[in-house]
C-alpha cells in the first residue's frame, strides 16, 4: 500500500462526507472519523494481508507542511488510534 493511495482515501473520504479539508482546516472530530474510515479501508483492500495480520494495534497521522517564518513547518494530527481485532 502506498502513501499515494493513502492520500486517495483521505481526500475521497472528505469529498463523499463533505469533510472540507486541507491546509489543516480539518477538526479533530473530522480527522479521527476519515482516520477510522481510512483504516477500514486499509484493512478491507489490502493486497498484503499477511503482513498487516499481525498488528495489534495502529495509529494514523496526518502531516501538514506548510510556510512560515522564511521555514517549513510541520504539524502531526493523531487521526485515529486504536486496538486492530
Amino acid at each position: 500500500m502506498s502513501g499515494g493511495e493513502m492520500g486517495h482515501w483521505f481526500y475521497s473520504i472528505c469529498e463523499s462526507k463533505k469533510i472540507k479539508y486541507g491546509n489543516g482546516m480539518e477538526s479533530g472530530q473530522e480527522l479521527n472519523f476519515v482516520g477510522s474510515e481510512m483504516i477500514h479501508l486499509m484493512f478491507q483492500k489490502s493486497k498484503h494481508v499477511s503482513e498487516i495480520s499481525n498488528i495489534k494495534k495502529i495509529k494514523l497521522y496526518r502531516l501538514f507542511c506548510f510556510y512560515s517564518n522564511d521555514t517549513i513547518q510541520k504539524k502531526y494530527y493523531l487521526m485515529y488510534e486504536g486496538n486492530v481485532k
